[in-house]
């Protein structure tokens, strides 16, 4: 479920997901600084290994263009 929306003109966001078992966090930053948490899951079949990757979707209809400049995978060591 989503718990925040992103207010105003947003040039730029970070993102970051954790993963707890089965539960999973997503958050975002303008900064790079500051997150604020957007999602909370559980995925009930998670198994060890997943697979996962970006998508961006329009909330209000046809005209929304992103694009993606970088996607780093981390373990919690780094």
């Amino acid at each position: 479920w989503a718990t925040q929306d992103i207010h105003g003109p947003c040039t730029a966001m970070a993102y970051r997901a954790e993963r707890t078992g089965k539960d999973f966090v997503i958050e975002a930053s303008p900064d790079g600084d500051s997150w604020q948490q957007l999602r909370v899951a559980h995925l009930h079949r998670a198994e060890a290994c997943i697979h996962a990757g970006v998508y961006a979707c329009s909330p209000t209809g046809p005209g929304f263009e992103v694009a993606f400049s970088g996607l780093r995978i981390a373990g919690a060591e780094d």
